[in-house]
């Protein structure tokens, strides 16, 4: 096989008799090197956005992998199996779900009770976890992003679709043109023309909030919504109904924002594409850390 890389973070595989080409999927920017090993099993890949990624180079399926992470038990699904957060392997014993989680996936999120898989073939799981048992299944396609929370699993499609897998195994259309989505509590957050839209647990519409469209990532905090955006800033929603508050946040990364997630009262945790993780006070946009 010959690799190729590509500006859109693309990496293909091409075999040398003819064919089609496999396509890896992962890279947030440009990538542009890889390497295979000696025996010819694995690939590496690296790009702009600052990671290193290894393929089986027969299938073109991540080798290496964080697919699963159980902030509860501490416990993270990698290539070499259940870990905990000091790198010690863990005997979990049988169980349907993690064996779900242990084959080859494009993605995951999880709650307390929900699990959320997506396959490389773009079939979108939901387990509960505590009953093990799987609540549904759908082909959903393309799966941009994924959200476990009390409702279900909550997708952002190829094209801005925007589909909830409930608990009952129905796959729910909840609109399109979104480029996020959240849980808060309860409730359902998408990012769309329009700002900030809400919907409950069955995605029966709520309303919306007003807030710049593009976003690329958005979560609750304990004081209200933080939408960030593709070049690296963020706004910060109070709880009042009204437009963003415009708080000057110090020393924000310039690359995309990927994650927003809530902090201890009166902070969020903002992921960057680069691979950069920050703290900031929601209150006066003070960097913690």
């Amino acid at each position: 096989r010959v690799c190729v890389t590509a500006a859109d973070g693309s990496v293909y595989l091409w075999p040398v008799d003819g064919g089609d080409p496999i396509e890896l999927s992962g890279h947030r920017a440009e990538a542009n090197a890889c390497r295979f090993s000696p025996d010819g099993r694995l690939l590496a890949t690296s790009g702009d956005d600052r990671a290193l990624r290894l393929w089986a180079a027969e299938t073109g399926q991540p080798f290496w992998r964080t697919v699963v992470l159980l902030p509860s038990s501490r416990m993270v699904l990698t290539h070499r199996g259940w870990i905990d957060t000091d790198g010690a392997v863990v005997d979990t014993g049988p169980a349907g779900w993690r064996e779900a989680a242990g084959a080859a996936l494009r993605g995951s999120a999880v709650d307390d009770e929900h699990l959320c898989l997506v396959t490389h073939e773009g079939q979108l799981q939901l387990w509960d976890m505590p009953r093990d048992e799987q609540l549904g299944a759908q082909d959903a396609g393309t799966v941009l992003d994924i959200a476990a929370g009390p409702g279900g699993c909550l997708a952002l499609l190829e094209g801005g679709s925007v589909s909830l897998l409930a608990a009952d195994g129905e796959l729910r259309e909840l609109g399109q043109g979104g480029s996020a989505v959240a849980w808060s509590g309860e409730e359902v957050l998408v990012a769309a023309a329009g700002g900030i839209h809400r919907f409950d647990a069955s995605g029966a519409a709520l309303g919306a909030r007003a807030a710049e469209e593009g976003a690329s990532a958005i979560g609750a905090t304990s004081d209200g919504i933080v939408v960030g955006y593709p070049e690296g800033g963020f706004r910060f929603l109070g709880s009042a109904e009204g437009t963003a508050k415009r708080t000057e946040f110090e020393a924000v990364p310039a690359s995309a924002v990927t994650r927003v997630a809530p902090g201890p009262a009166g902070t969020v945790v903002v992921g960057f594409a680069s691979g950069a993780l920050g703290l900031w006070d929601t209150r006066n946009g003070g960097r913690l850390h």
